[in-house]
């Protein structure tokens, strides 16, 4: 299979003059994407002139003309005898933030908590963004923004690195292999297609709930005389949603052997209504007698609330029972929607808590997997640039991506297929948008022989550079398979399905 590799502007996107001089070695395509990694070699070009193609566009033609891999370059490689050298944006980080367990002024440890984001915006400009959060260990504030900070110096730029040959994957050229490689003056290119972009950028950690997770410092009483029979705290939907269920950080104290009852009221006029939208019980097994752990308790039915305003309000089962609850809050006012009202029994009116706080609290909704998907896809800046989803999605309950990015969140998302079974497939095409469509059973688009080879329906041979990637294939003798990801390497092509 030969394919012509067409390097592309970094900023311009039109083709640059490189005739000649490219040779396409290896490439490779998924169903969940299109194409996915290819490396070509520049003859005649050092490192150095090869380092000025970092992040330039790629496409790979066929002799018909017809684009059949799009993507962009990661890593320039030059293999001599003296060694081999590496340029690569793998390793570039120009968006730096860090994970950290908070260390408390008295010594105990706090709760895990972030940074705020540290930016390179000249290295963004020429590569775009990309994201890291590194997780550590117990540190005070101030060391985690030491180490973020540090992070970000130490990779906000690609540079020029010796690399043991061993971890070095370079497949054979057609014509004379590595060695010829070695001896010829050129370097490697090696190649990720648009679907990779997605992994430059984190997911945004508790998408799947709506709350105020903050350290705790501060706690509310609950139960704790006429004044607090009721804690309520405010959060807003910005958005038509489906909710199933809330979490709050209670503790029992004195003895307290009750369950907590949650409610959803709607707003009015800045404290919470009378109505009950949805109701919930957080078990009394589910809390804690010596700390402010996190308990959860499910709606007795899912409520769709439209976009505004509401309040999680919280009381006691029994009233009247012995001891009483406190609630973990944050007292530094972090949460912008605003802070938690206590109600008075004895004067049957909403009043402040005492201590000015925010609850700290979630109110679980329900996901749709397309939906994710479209937010994964258009989180980026560069890179991906639209898409387009033809699919209904698979609804989620309590999803969570943190710690993931947007790359491993797009394909747990195509992973699960369509509301009604059927797998999906993705692919970028022009104009860097992403495609989803249904895999239909009752369509099948090639044919392969015994012999290994592939032919469409009319016995013709496939155009050249056109593997059937996430489509069903009829194999002769064998029934049929789905093509997962295909491929070719030093000339030979190859396909992988289920």
């Amino acid at each position: 299979m030969s394919l012509r590799a067409i390097l592309l502007g970094r900023e311009s996107g039109l083709p640059l003059d490189f005739s000649g001089r490219t040779e396409v070695n290896n490439a490779s395509w998924t169903m969940w994407g299109g194409a996915e990694a290819c490396e070509i070699w520049l003859a005649g070009a050092t490192l150095e002139e090869a380092q000025g193609l970092l992040g330039a566009g790629v496409e790979l033609t066929n002799g018909m003309g017809r684009v059949t891999w799009r993507g962009y370059v990661e890593a320039a490689v030059e293999r001599a005898s003296a060694g081999t050298r590496e340029i690569s944006l793998e390793a570039l980080v120009n968006r730096a933030r860090v994970s950290y367990a908070e260390r408390l002024p008295n010594g105990s440890p706090g709760e895990r908590q972030l940074t705020d984001w540290a930016e390179d915006r000249l290295s963004q400009a020429v590569f775009g963004i990309r994201e890291r959060v590194a997780r550590m260990g117990e540190l005070s504030r101030e060391d985690a923004e030491t180490w973020r900070d540090a992070l970000l110096r130490a990779n906000a730029w690609p540079s020029i690195q010796l690399v043991d040959k061993a971890k070095v994957r370079i497949l054979a050229g057609r014509q004379g292999g590595t060695e010829r490689r070695v001896s010829t003056p050129g370097t490697w290119l090696r190649c990720k297609g648009w679907m990779q972009s997605l992994a430059r950028k984190t997911w945004e950690a508790g998408q799947g709930s709506i709350g105020h997770a903050a350290a705790l410092n501060a706690m509310l009483g609950l139960g704790e005389g006429n004044q607090n029979s009721l804690l309520a705290q405010p959060f807003t939907l910005t958005e038509e949603t489906t909710l199933v269920g809330t979490s709050a950080r209670p503790r029992k104290m004195n003895g307290a052997t009750d369950d907590l009852q949650a409610q959803l009221r709607a707003d009015a006029g800045g404290e919470p209504g009378i109505p009950i939208l949805a109701s919930a019980t957080l078990p009394a097994e589910s809390v804690e007698l010596d700390h402010y752990g996190w308990a959860r308790g499910d709606f007795l039915v899912p409520v769709r609330l439209a976009a505004g305003q509401y309040w999680l309000v919280l009381g006691r089962s029994n009233p009247n029972g012995s001891g009483f609850h406190r609630l973990g809050a944050d007292a530094s006012l972090g949460y912008t929607t605003g802070s938690a009202l206590a109600f008075d029994a004895q004067a049957q009116r909403w009043i402040s808590p005492g201590v000015e706080a925010d609850l700290l609290f979630r109110v679980w909704k329900v996901e749709n997997s397309a939906e994710i998907l479209a937010k994964a896809v258009m989180s980026l800046e560069d890179g991906i640039c639209g898409a387009s989803l033809e699919m209904e999605g698979v609804p989620l309950y309590d999803w969570d991506g943190s710690g993931k990015d947007c790359l491993d969140v797009a394909r747990e998302m195509l992973a699960l297929g369509s509301v009604d079974g059927k797998p999906l497939r993705a692919t970028v095409e022009e104009g860097r948008v992403l495609r989803v469509s249904e895999v239909l059973a009752e369509e099948t688009a090639a044919r392969l022989d015994r012999a290994g080879q592939l032919w469409d329906l009319a016995s013709a041979p496939l155009e050249e550079g056109v593997l059937p990637v996430g489509e069903w294939v009829e194999v002769e003798g064998a029934g049929r398979l789905l093509i997962r990801s295909a491929g070719f390497a030093d000339g030979q092509a190859w396909i992988a399905g289920k």
